[in-house]
């Protein structure tokens, strides 16, 4: 009679769960073609620790390429507030008779447009500044840089070797097909996997992804990586 008692709370336990959490939600964490309910729970709450310890190597990780990449791209452009006049001037950093593929130049300006909308209605006191424009930018918006056409028309301007100035390039000066793929892959992989976990997916090797992060930072800059692994390193083993 205690053992009915038992599963029968058991159960009603995990319909309330699933009526909190969802089952849609759950179902990413069932293994097998017959849900146990129970253990998606407990790898539901196991995956929100592992995020938890990830979150911040993905949030130092995004603000150091988004910080060097606008760095770059504003001496490449002759302007360091190349973000705030986007919306006016696209020229600034791409001349309309180079690029060919005119939905990226639309995709982008939406984006910067988005970007002006939300810091306009956040300030309202003060002149909107470069700097809340930039931090209002998404990590696929500074990755975008990296794939065609805007990689071909910025790399023979130096973006892959000036924000990516720790990478161990073969030939000084020169980046390779080879290499700029290398790292492209990379920080794909990375805002990949960074999407997985503000999804709230199953995170799928955490332990690689702080080494990808790792490394990635190493290509930007080794100073601040060596600072942050100073506070979150101990984290990572």
């Amino acid at each position: 009679m205690k053992d009915q008692v038992e599963n029968s709370k058991c159960a009603n336990d995990t319909v309330e769960i699933l009526e909190l959490l969802s089952e849609s939600r759950l179902r990413r964490f069932v293994c097998s073609e017959i849900p146990d309910w129970n253990e998606a729970v407990s790898a539901y709450f196991q995956n929100l620790r592992v995020q938890n310890h990830l979150y911040p190597h993905f949030h130092c990780f995004e603000i150091i390429l988004r910080n060097r990449m606008h760095s770059v791209i504003g001496v490449i452009c002759k302007d360091l507030n190349w973000v705030s006049k986007l919306k006016y001037d696209f020229d600034i950093l791409v001349p309309e008779n180079l690029l060919q593929k005119q939905d990226c130049r639309t995709n982008l300006r939406k984006t910067i447009a988005n970007a002006h909308e939300k810091v306009e209605q956040e300030i309202r006191n003060r002149h909107i500044l470069e700097g809340d424009l930039v931090a209002r930018l998404d990590f696929g918006f500074w990755t975008t840089f990296l794939n065609k056409p805007y990689s071909t028309l910025l790399h023979d301007k130096g973006l892959f070797k000036n924000v990516f100035s720790q990478f161990c390039f073969a030939t000084p000066n020169l980046v390779s097909k080879k290499e700029m793929q290398e790292i492209r892959e990379l920080i794909h992989k990375i805002r990949s996997e960074r999407n997985r976990m503000f999804h709230h997916e199953p995170v799928k090797d955490w332990q690689q992804t702080i080494l990808d992060i790792n490394k990635a930072m190493n290509w930007v800059s080794k100073i601040a990586a060596f600072k942050f692994n100073s506070f979150f390193g101990e984290f990572s083993k």
